[in-house]
């Protein structure tokens, strides 16, 4: 499934990490698509699009080791 990462502050997730979707469900990050980071308005955070994810357990993952990213499902 594809998805749009969302940047919150604290940088980007790699390949392998959880993080949350906009749905509420958790994801593992399988690749990052083409890398680039995308800017948006001013205080919008940066975005990389099309990075493949697929959905988690959220047992799968403790919550202090969730990335600090939002994953915008397309």
């Amino acid at each position: 499934m594809k998805a749009t990462m969302m940047e919150r502050g604290n940088g980007f997730a790699d390949p392998g990490d959880y993080a949350p979707g906009d749905d509420g469900q958790l994801y593992r990050i399988l690749s990052i698509g083409s890398g680039r980071i995308e800017t948006g308005a001013p205080g919008e955070g940066n975005r990389i699009e099309g990075c493949e994810v697929e959905l988690a357990d959220w047992a799968d993952c403790a919550e202090e080791d969730e990335a600090s990213v939002l994953l915008v499902l397309s």
